[in-house]
């Protein structure tokens, strides 16, 4: 669930503008049968949040989106039909990446509009474009069989779950399922890189991994170095390396963050005083008034019980109301530790642990290294059976 305050996650790195180079990017969209008044709309997905770049409407089956960036950067299109208020019908998206030469976007309706996943009538769309352009659709066309799957997987496990009441067992096989095809998606996108090093598509790609905290280890990112060192696109490997030493301090294997909160008898702790020499600690980032952090306490119970000899548990509340966090954590008979984050200190815990949405589910080694940060209890599980049911 998404957090109720701001962090100042990546603030540094999703608000600059660089140096590193500019693009001046022309979108021309020639359409069959579009309705005059379609809204258009060019969304920048790299970064630390989406941001929009640019609005048109469509005009006589046409449309043009016009400006600049400071790099190529991976976009979406999303085409929305006019309507009145809730009537407007989002009806396709397209995935582009930005480019110095003219991209022009040709299709219809029919094609558009058609009742199939998003990602495969993306493949019925004509775009033509310069280099950028090509290589981005080469490595779309390359990874969009597993796209779609995961995709797929994805859409069957959210289905599932509201079909379920959000009953996280009764969709294990959905979960699973879903899991197994992003890792496949993974893998067909790291067999690109590997033969496609000297591509604007890795370079990007690689670009939004700085974003992405506790997902990929210093030895990751230093392979990455080595595989755009010949790489054309220097905006993206320039901001890479730039901001290479930033996303190590939040890799897999870092040792986590020590920080001060308050304990139920009202008295100030460190999170390491609350830890057991030798054991692993699970954090369990949580706040009374999120339902899938109530939903996860349960889980979290039994893992504490089921590890008890190897695991210990701190759970810490992010509850901006005190009488909150307190009445909800007797409720749920947390028996383990339980902290609050005083307000003030808020952001900086969110920041040194990369917490944008909660639960947030950290487990720690016994050297004090964190090695897997999940919203997802399955994922936990299996990494808890793998790590200490030897």
């Amino acid at each position: 669930m998404k957090l109720k305050f701001k962090t100042m996650l990546l603030l540094c790195i999703g608000g600059c503008v660089n140096a590193f180079g500019q693009t001046n990017f022309k979108i021309m969209g020639v359409v069959k049968d579009m309705a005059d008044g379609t809204k258009i709309k060019l969304t920048r997905i790299e970064g630390a949040e989406p941001k929009e770049l640019g609005e048109t409407e469509a005009m006589g089956g046409q449309f043009l989106l016009q400006g600049t960036a400071d790099r190529p950067y991976l976009c979406m299109i999303d085409i929305t039909v006019p309507g009145k208020g809730i009537f407007e019908q989002h009806k396709a998206t397209l995935r582009i990446m930005l480019d110095n030469a003219p991209v022009i976007i040709k299709t219809d309706t029919l094609t558009l509009y058609a009742d199939k996943p998003v990602k495969v009538k993306e493949a019925d769309v004509k775009i033509q474009g310069g280099e950028i352009s090509r290589q981005y659709t080469d490595f779309l066309n390359f990874t969009r069989q597993a796209d779609c799957v995961a995709d797929s997987a994805s859409r069957a496990a959210a289905t599932a779950w509201f079909e379920h009441n959000a009953d996280d067992d009764a969709v294990k096989d959905y979960n699973d399922r879903s899991r197994a095809a992003d890792k496949a998606l993974a893998d067909r996108q790291e067999e690109y890189f590997k033969t496609h090093p000297d591509t604007y598509p890795t370079a990007a790609m690689m670009a939004m991994r700085i974003y992405q905290g506790f997902t990929y280890t210093t030895e990751d990112y230093d392979r990455g170095v080595e595989l755009l060192k010949n790489n054309p696109d220097t905006a993206h490997v320039n901001f890479y390396n730039r901001y290479l030493g930033y996303a190590k301090q939040f890799a897999l294997g870092v040792k986590y963050t020590d920080f001060t909160a308050k304990k139920k008898d009202n008295t100030m702790s460190k999170l390491s005083a609350q830890m057991q020499a030798g054991k692993y600690t699970l954090i369990d980032f949580w706040a009374s008034w999120c339902g899938p952090c109530r939903k996860a306490i349960p889980k979290v119970k039994g893992f504490a019980a089921q590890y008890k000899d190897k695991l210990g548990v701190v759970s810490v509340s992010l509850d901006e109301k005190e009488d909150a966090w307190r009445k909800a954590e007797k409720e749920e008979g947390m028996t383990w530790p339980q902290m609050l984050i005083l307000k003030k200190d808020m952001g900086n815990v969110c920041g040194a642990y990369k917490i944008t949405t909660i639960p947030r589910l950290v487990l720690i080694n016994p050297e004090g290294k964190i090695v897997l940060s999940t919203h997802d209890t399955q994922i936990l599980a299996e990494k808890l059976k793998e790590l200490l049911s030897k």
